[in-house]
């Protein structure tokens, strides 16, 4: 059976190049859509069409989606400082869809966020499956949270519309080789020699290992019961904090001091910080709002993909570690 051409956007980002590798593996056709001045060299050791543009501009798309039956739009804006009506993640979202209509393309997979979710609305331990409240107030989250919500909100919208089926996935915590493996959600690096853990060391972390989210992708493709869904995208195995540091951060850094850093030490903290900033007049650091909602121990629920598609994590956690470990040593 002929495999479905697939259109990757993002395609030289952690998730998009490790995708496109995993694509042309198993045998899809792949077109890789790239910006002219990003760093192609891996996926020119593939056998990858590459397709350059620039998700702002509608006509690069367009030209990109000619003979393709999947698109799976993974390009999202990371810096975190462009206003999100501005971003890639927001104007790209949008041309890409209008891209897929013309085009008529088979079906359309977005990558989402977990930072979708409203979680400080929700209770301490609360499962939230794909039914759990959006965020209520995205801009006090920061631009690329408040961005990805605008963009899903785009997605969704159009999701009923019978010409293109739609996949949105809601992946938690991206981790593996090539990513950032110490995130803002455990706590704060002080140079290169201490880190600070934020809060409960019993606290789960929404970890997705990258090669078990590249294989959800996969699994949706022209999957039936995938049209016109969403789902959570979380590994099955419940790691905390605790955990995560000493399988993975104390052997990935092992010149570094970690230590507990009380949660609400920190929220007092970041408060008075706040109280400081508004008098002078600036924007502060962090907000007392972005820390109970990176901080907010509540679980996501992924049964659904593995109920409805039979998605299972390929890759345990141990193994991950491993891979991550191998990766880090090779550089």
């Amino acid at each position: 059976m002929k495999l479905p051409t697939v259109l990757v956007t993002g395609a030289t980002g952690f998730l998009g190049g490790r995708l496109v590798e995993v694509l042309i593996g198993r045998g899809y056709p792949v077109k890789a859509f790239a910006r002219e001045k990003s760093n192609t060299a891996k996926i020119r050791t593939l056998a990858a069409d590459i397709c350059f543009g620039d998700a702002r501009d509608i006509g690069s798309l367009q030209k990109a989606m000619e003979g393709v039956d999947v698109v799976i739009h993974a390009a999202a804006d990371t810096r975190g400082d462009v206003r999100p009506e501005e971003s890639t993640t927001v104007v790209g979202t949008r041309n890409a869809l209008s891209a897929a209509a013309v085009k008529e393309v088979e079906q359309f997979i977005y990558i989402s966020s977990c930072s979708v979710y409203g979680v400080s609305d929700c209770r301490a331990s609360e499962r939230i499956d794909e039914q759990g409240p959006l965020e209520r107030y995205p801009e006090e989250r920061g631009h690329y949270s408040h961005a990805k919500l605008k963009a899903e909100k785009l997605v969704l919208g159009e999701m009923n519309n019978a010409a293109l089926n739609i996949t949105c996935l809601r992946p938690g915590m991206i981790w593996g080789p090539g990513g950032e493996i110490f995130t803002p959600m455990l706590g704060l690096k002080l140079g290169d020699r201490l880190a600070g853990i934020i809060g409960s060391r019993g606290f789960v972390l929404p970890l997705v290992y990258l090669d078990n989210l590249v294989d959800a992708i996969i699994r949706c493709i022209n999957h039936p019961g995938a049209f016109n869904q969403i789902f959570n995208v979380v590994d099955e195995e419940k790691v905390d904090k605790k955990t995560y540091t000493r399988k993975v951060l104390k052997p990935l850094f092992p010149g570094v001091f970690f230590f507990a850093v009380p949660y609400w030490a920190l929220h007092i903290l970041v408060g008075c910080q706040e109280v400081l900033c508004k008098m002078l007049k600036r924007s502060p650091f962090l907000t007392r709002y972005r820390l109970v909602s990176s901080q907010r121990p509540v679980i996501f629920d992924a049964s659904k993909i593995a109920h409805q598609l039979g998605w299972a994590p390929p890759v345990d956690f141990n193994d991950a570690i491993n891979e991550l470990l191998r990766f880090e040593k090779s550089k």
